[in-house]
This record gives C-alpha cells, sequence and structure tokens, in this order.
C-alpha cells in the first residue's frame, strides 16, 4: 500500500525539471527566430523609405527642369546659348540627407543645326545612395527636354 501512494503522489506533482528545461529551450529558440524577423523588417523598412525618398528627389529636380525656362537650363552647360555646340557638355553636384545620396546631373546639348541654340537637352541624374553596411548603390536617370518655343 505504501508503493501505490508514493507513485500517486509523484504523478501529480506537475512538470519535471527537464520538461521545464526542454519547453525553455523552444520557447527561446522561437523567439530568437521572431526577434530576427523583425531586425530583418526593420532594416528593409528604412531601406525603402530611403530608396523611396531618392525617388521623389529625384523626379523633384527633373520636373524643376523642365518647369523652368530653357535659358536657365541652357545655362547649367557653361556657355552662350548661341555658341553651345552638339554634345557640349555641363554638370552640377548635389546631396540628399533625406535619401543619403548624392546626385551628379549631367545636361548634354542636341543641337541639329549648326546655328542658333540647341533644340533640346539630355538631362541625365546619376545617383550614388549610400546604405550604411549594405556598401553604395548606383542609379542612372535620364531624360530629354526639348525647347518648345
Amino acid at each position: 500500500m505504501r508503493k501505490v501512494l508514493l507513485t500517486s503522489i509523484r504523478s501529480s506533482a506537475g512538470f519535471s525539471l527537464v520538461e521545464n528545461l526542454v519547453a525553455m529551450s523552444l520557447i527561446s529558440i522561437a523567439m530568437m527566430a521572431v526577434s530576427s524577423l523583425m531586425i530583418n523588417s526593420m532594416h528593409g523598412n528604412s531601406a525603402a523609405r530611403t530608396h523611396s525618398a531618392l525617388i521623389a528627389d529625384v523626379q523633384a529636380k527633373l520636373d524643376a527642369y523642365r518647369q523652368g525656362s530653357f535659358n536657365t537650363l541652357l545655362a547649367n552647360i557653361g556657355t552662350p546659348p548661341t555658341s553651345i555646340a552638339d554634345g557640349a557638355t555641363g554638370t552640377v553636384s548635389s546631396t540628399s540627407t533625406n535619401a543619403r545620396a548624392s546626385y551628379l546631373e549631367t545636361f548634354t546639348a542636341i543641337k541639329n543645326n549648326p546655328d542658333g541654340v540647341p533644340q533640346a537637352v539630355r538631362v541625365r541624374v546619376a545617383v550614388t545612395q549610400r546604405r550604411g553596411v549594405y556598401g553604395h548603390a548606383s542609379y542612372s536617370f535620364e531624360t530629354i527636354i526639348a525647347n518648345v518655343n
């Protein structure tokens, strides 16, 4: 009778130490996996935010050139408009803190006839974006702006 009593007390005592250790180990591994996913998600969100800021900056630059006067655009080439040759170029450099990027804008004259001012300007924006531990990314955007006058 004494044996039966000890067995029943031992079985109703709850989880053993080994069972608790195994359960805690499994929970720890699951928590580490979830925290790793959250860290990767935060890095992805940050990269998407800076990439969106970069696209917005470039779009704003190109829209400002499209809406401005053509002579102002030609002034970026650096010579008087009537003496600009076909293929003449000029550059402007700038940086952005929001997009963590540097911009190199290149203006190339497109001229069909040797006299007068160019009919269009090719605007190319080369972007180098600093991406922290992931290094640098380079992008290039290009448009042609014509003189409609």
